[in-house]
């Protein structure tokens, strides 16, 4: 488990709270103070704007204030000025008509010439439609009203370049004596058909037009004497009234080029001005002194761009002459201003984004200030804690310290928790010395367990052995003294059927030593190639009398000597043939060896049952059989294959299989045998001679009667000369009185075992100088425990029962062999 220290996680726990919680104060702080600085920025928008407003009003009103006084003074002009030959001459003087049908102003009238009372005019330019068409009454305004153009024009010709009066029917009084073109469109060519009546300042003052009577201005439009259509005015015009009836209005042109291009430029860094009308339409905007930029769709696009009618919509909401609104895309702070002369709002544009550049700065140098602020307080607080808390609970962790008992005379949490630890660790103590006591007290029963199974199958396997010992050995013998087939084939069932019995015992026995990991591997050098031919030998008679074919097939390259245990190898490959010859009716069985690299893979194929997938997932279980009809209609403990599987894996290797009901099944057992060079054979003179056995002294010590008539039965035949006893004490007897060439052994006898009668023998033999005899234990104990407690107390070899005849005589054969090479040494 990976160990995380207290102070670690206190530590990380520390920074990701204080973090979080920075992060909340900077968040809360940043959106303060982006409210604050919204706040400063609309009020420093508003400041502006107020002011421009201010001074743009008082440019209006006075021009509002000089049309007033226009208006006045044509009034009193106009009553004192009496209808008759006077005012025609004045008015045929100054608009002299045209051939074209129009009266223009004389030059002198804007050149200059002195009038009836010895005041002089000038600087007057006139164009005067319909000509045809005036009364006395138009002539009478017309010549009072070109006096007052005059005058007022010329009273204020500093802040306003032009002064006009305009009347219906296309009648214009221009004052304007500083214009480089001299008014000559006017006075000279402008065409009989010029339409003033149809021009904004025509139509804005007019009855229908205009029903406050104050003065507006008009949107801006090219100057009408301009072909280039590059010079914008906008007209403010008021509307003049004498006893009640509309006579024409006042203007002054404001040139969009001067005027109101340095009201749009006059403007603080990042911000873009307007001027829109109160009805939302744009009057003035950045860049709007270009031709192109007045085409309707271009102005109209700018106004949805602004959302013109609906931010004019929002400050006439709030109903105030300044102040600030948002944009309806949320994205601008608008500030405006109200011009009451010409009803215009002057807008000052300022993004919010840009607004807030520098709160990101600001928002920056606050976070990293307050986190080295957290991070001191944090490291200080780690350390406290480190010091007061984690140390003391390190050496409460750790009793070699040995700081335990100061720990424990602390009065805080510390020490109680010291006490309890020590009290907890005291009890833990107990109950870890009970709790071994109790394992070695389960650990000896288990031990007690463990030998009793093993007494008892050592037991089973020699109670059940001893009477194998006779049926097969005596079935053997009879078969070989028939002289029918029937009684031969009788004795042979007999003997099959203790075979059968045997290899289950030793099935039960190898499985049950499996599980108590008690069954050994011994690995040895051994001939391949012979050890699978005395496999096959023993399966080939089996196949061949069901009619089966039978292949046996050992590649050249698997062939020679190996290093493993051939008697397992054995053990695995028989089970894997005697189940294919077993649960094959027809076709044929075969087994293929090979080698791959150091490890040898056996195939056994057959056309047998098969198996389903379902079964192969259960088939190297113990116990387990396809179905219970397999059981029935083919017999076995079903422990073959899960001794073979366990033995395979055992010595390293694996077996797999694969098969297909009704098709057959193929096993694959692959086991690591290393290669080595064939060892050299020693020569025994007397191999194969059955009849050197004639006239050998053999002494048998056997307590069982049956087994003592076995070996006699066996033996006697070959002329062996047999001294028969009963226990331990009576073999050690005979051999005491007499030589003998070999003894036979058994290892359960009463008064002496046979495991103690070989010691004593092997004594005496040292005593005495006598030459070594071979002891040769012939026991039901057939366990490798068993060979192992026979070689260590002196004897030479073990035979199992039980025994084979065949065996029995190649075991004489080979004692006497040994016998006569060690007597010619």
């Amino acid at each position: 488990m990976h160990f995380r220290s207290i102070s670690t996680k206190l530590l990380t726990g520390l920074v990701i709270s204080m973090t979080a919680l920075l992060l909340v104060d900077t968040l809360v702080s940043y959106s303060a103070y982006r409210r604050q600085v919204e706040q400063h920025r609309m009020a420093d928008l508003a400041l502006y704007v107020q002011e421009r407003t201010r001074t743009e009003q008082e440019l209006f009103d006075t021009l509002r204030a000089k049309q007033a006084a226009a208006t006045d003074a044509l009034r009193r002009r106009l009553s004192l000025m009496r209808p008759g030959p006077e005012v025609d001459r004045q008015f045929e003087h100054w608009f002299p008509l045209k051939g074209d049908g129009t009266r223009r102003s004389s030059d002198s009238l804007y050149e200059g010439e002195q009038t009836g009372d010895g005041d002089s005019i000038y600087g007057v330019g006139a164009f005067i439609g319909h000509a045809a068409d005036l009364t006395e009454e138009d002539k009478r305004v017309i010549t009072a009203a070109t006096l007052v153009v005059n005058r007022v024009g010329e009273s204020d010709l500093a802040k306003f370049e032009n002064f006009f009066f305009l009347t219906p029917n296309d009648r214009l009084i221009l004052f304007a004596p500083n214009r480089g073109e001299r008014l000559a469109f006017f006075r000279k060519t402008a065409p009989a058909g010029t339409d003033f009546d149809h021009t904004d300042q025509g139509a804005y003052p007019l009855p229908a037009n205009d029903a406050a009577r104050q003065m507006r201005c008009t949107p801006l439009s090219p100057l009408m004497q301009d072909k280039t259509q590059s010079t914008l005015i906008s007209g403010c015009v008021s509307p003049v009234y004498v006893n009640g009836r509309y006579v024409g209005a006042w203007g002054t042109t404001v040139m969009a080029g001067s005027y109101l291009t340095q009201v749009l430029r006059n403007t603080p860094d990042g911000a873009t001005s307007l001027i829109a009308s109160d009805t939302g339409r744009l009057v003035a905007f950045p860049g709007f002194t270009r031709p192109q930029a007045l085409n309707p769709k271009a102005v109209s696009a700018l106004e949805q761009t602004y959302g013109l009618k609906a931010l004019v919509a929002r400050i006439h909401a709030q109903g105030k002459a300044t102040g600030v609104v948002e944009s309806p895309d949320g994205k601008m702070l608008v500030a405006y201003g109200h011009l009451d002369g010409p009803s215009w709002l002057l807008l000052t544009a300022f993004p919010k984004a840009k607004a807030m550049e520098g709160s990101w700065g600001a928002l920056a140098s606050n976070f990293v200030g307050k986190f080295l602020i957290i991070g001191a307080l944090a490291a200080i607080l780690f350390f406290l804690v480190r010091r007061v808390v984690i140390a003391p609970l390190r050496a409460l962790g750790d009793p070699a310290a040995g700081e335990a008992e100061a720990l424990a005379a602390r009065d805080d949490e510390i020490g109680q928790l010291a006490r309890t630890l020590r009290a907890e660790r005291d009890r833990g103590d107990e109950i870890l010395a009970g709790l071994e006591e109790r394992v070695h007290a389960r650990t000896a029963e288990v031990e007690r367990a463990n030998a009793a199974k093993t007494d008892f199958l050592a037991n089973m396997s020699h109670e059940l052995r001893t009477p194998l010992n006779g049926v097969i050995a005596l079935s053997q013998i009879l078969a070989r003294e028939q002289t029918t087939d029937r009684g031969r084939q009788t004795a042979e069932l007999v003997v099959s059927s203790g075979r059968l019995l045997e290899q289950v015992l030793t099935d039960i026995l190898d499985i049950s030593r499996i599980e108590a990991g008690q069954l050994p591997i011994n690995r040895a050098p051994f001939d391949l190639a012979a050890c699978v031919a005395t496999i096959a030998s023993l399966h080939r008679a089996s196949a061949t009398a069901k009619g089966l074919e039978f292949v046996i097939d050992v590649a050249p390259d698997a062939r020679g000597w190996c290093v493993g245990d051939d008697v397992r190898v054995t053990q695995i490959l028989s089970n894997l043939l005697s189940n294919a010859v077993k649960f094959t009716s027809k076709g044929g069985v075969s087994l293929e060896v090979i080698r791959h690299g150091c490890a040898v893979i056996f195939t056994v194929v057959d056309t047998g049952v098969g198996f389903s997938d379902a079964f192969q997932e259960k088939l190297f279980s113990r116990f387990e059989q396809a179905d219970g009809s397999i059981t029935r209609r083919f017999g076995g403990s079903g422990l073959g294959l899960a001794i073979s599987a366990s033995l395979a894996e055992m010595m390293g290797g694996e077996i797999k299989a694969v098969s297909e009901p009704g098709r057959g099944a193929i096993f694959t057992l692959v086991l690591p045998l290393e290669t080595i060079e064939a060892p050299v054979q020693a020569t025994a003179e007397a191999e194969g001679a059955d009849a050197g056995i004639l006239a050998m002294k053999v002494l048998v010590a056997e307590d069982h009667p049956t087994n003592r008539k076995v070996v006699s039965l066996i033996l006697e035949p070959f002329g062996v000369d047999l001294t028969l006893v009963e226990d331990g004490r009576q073999a050690v007897e005979a051999f005491e009185a007499g030589a003998y060439d070999l003894i036979l052994m058994d290892i359960q006898m009463p008064v002496l075992d046979g495991l103690s009668a070989a010691r004593e023998i092997r004594a005496l033999e040292a005593a005495a100088g006598r030459p070594r005899t071979p002891i040769v234990a012939l026991t039901a104990n057939a366990l490798p425990e068993h060979v192992a407690e026979a070689l260590a107390a002196g004897m030479d070899a073990h035979l199992a029962k039980p025994i084979s005849p065949d065996a029995l005589i190649a075991l004489l054969s080979t004692a006497l062999g040994a016998k006569d090479a060690a007597d010619a040494a």
